[in-house]
């Protein structure tokens, strides 16, 4: 696949618009990457928003973000490699630090039961597809 995703054009009177195409969605997860901006995966669902993104200067981030949570937002970044020798056990460890941060948000916050299944879903087949992308 090629480093930067296809870019499509919106002619507006007096403007130009710019939109990136992401790739098809994965059960329920975004994945894109854009001329300006390195890769990302996400996937949103009952208030909680979990994002894992390339860094090319630093290690990767994971952010975990949960709103509302008792009138405000909430959320834990940290910087991540998951580690392993093929994609599953990387996978693996992402998704270990994931449900991590998912069980400090619920110690924090009132969230629907069974969320964390939920938004799990499809995970696998879109970090394969995230590192597919060239970065």
């Amino acid at each position: 696949m090629s480093r930067f995703m296809p870019r499509y054009a919106l002619l507006v009177p007096g403007m130009v618009l710019m939109a990136a195409a992401a790739e098809p969605g994965v059960s329920g997860w975004t994945v894109v990457q854009t001329e300006d901006s390195p890769a990302v995966m996400s996937r949103s669902m009952d208030g909680m928003t979990v994002t894992y993104a390339y860094d090319p200067e630093d290690y990767n981030s994971l952010k975990v973000a949960v709103e509302p949570c008792s009138g405000n937002s909430w959320y834990i970044k940290e910087s991540i490699e998951p580690e392993g020798e093929n994609l599953a056990a990387r996978s693996a460890s992402l998704k270990a630090a994931i449900a991590q941060d998912m069980h400090n948000a619920r110690l924090n916050c009132k969230l629907p039961d069974g969320v964390e299944d939920r938004i799990m879903t499809g995970f696998d087949e879109a970090y394969a597809q995230f590192e597919k992308l060239d970065q």
